[in-house]
């Protein structure tokens, strides 16, 4: 439970919000936060928390986007385990910067679920969402690593940074802090060398 509450707790205020995202009202804000704690505390409280942010993602809120996509990829909050449903809602929050929808989004491409099987788009979402804070995309990206080439890695280094290049930040010195780390040089580094391993990141 510690580990899903500091997953969403540190992806809802992680940098990288995006300029133009609309300001949830204290009420919206008080029911993503509300929704979060139920689905920290258990399955069972699972559709109350689907209820408060439905009408929170229809207003474009970020974090309640991500946890619409969340429901649908793990098959929680009342829904039936659908990727392709899941897609929508985690393509528009991870536009919006929210790292968590980043990685699960980049596992989707990784892994086909629901999207094409394209592993340097996949990697790239889920580098993204590492140099942007979410806990569990370090682990993945280092899963992930075993499966990619080379080229894979060079491709997937491109798309990472003009996906932050592409974006609007409201920070700026975010956003060129970001470039700066995609761009250091062991960021998308072969860690084994001579290995290709088709691996399921998760």
């Amino acid at each position: 439970m510690k580990t899903l509450l500091t997953l969403f707790t540190l992806a809802a205020m992680a940098p990288g919000l995006m300029k133009g995202y609309p300001q949830a009202t204290p009420a919206v804000q008080a029911d993503v936060e509300k929704a979060i704690k139920l689905v920290q505390a258990g399955t069972s409280n699972d559709a109350q928390a689907y209820k408060l942010v439905e009408p929170a993602a229809r207003k474009g809120n970020r974090a309640a986007l991500f946890l619409m996509g969340y429901f649908s990829y793990f098959g929680r909050g009342g829904q039936q385990r659908d990727y392709t449903k899941a897609l929508p809602p985690l393509t528009k929050a991870a536009d919006l910067g929210y790292p968590g929808a980043l990685r699960l989004l980049g596992a989707m491409y990784f892994n086909a679920e629901g999207a094409p099987r394209d592993l340097p788009r996949g990697y790239a979402y889920i580098k993204l969402a590492e140099v942007m804070g979410d806990p569990l995309a370090k682990r993945w990206s280092a899963q992930a690593n075993n499966s990619l080439t080379r080229e894979n890695l060079a491709t997937a280094h491109t798309q990472a940074v003009a996906w932050v290049k592409r974006h609007a930040f409201q920070d700026a010195a975010e956003q060129k802090r970001l470039v700066g780390v995609l761009d250091a040089k062991d960021a998308f580094k072969k860690t084994a060398p001579d290995t290709v391993v088709p691996v399921k990141v998760h």
